[in-house]
């Protein structure tokens, strides 16, 4: 009974830590996209302005 238990558990905790994992590198990517557009955007105000 517990092994069986153990092989539903095991695969269960596998996905949650990667659907964890996986939702964590896809803010990531989205903060990275920020601070790329936010550096874009200073860098055409500054080519402007001179």
């Amino acid at each position: 009974m517990l092994a069986v238990d153990d092989n539903l558990i095991i695969p269960f905790l596998r996905f949650q830590a990667l659907l964890e994992f996986s939702a964590s590198f896809k803010g990531r990517i989205r903060v990275i996209r920020r601070i790329k557009d936010r550096e874009g955007l200073n860098g055409e105000l500054s080519i402007r302005n001179s």
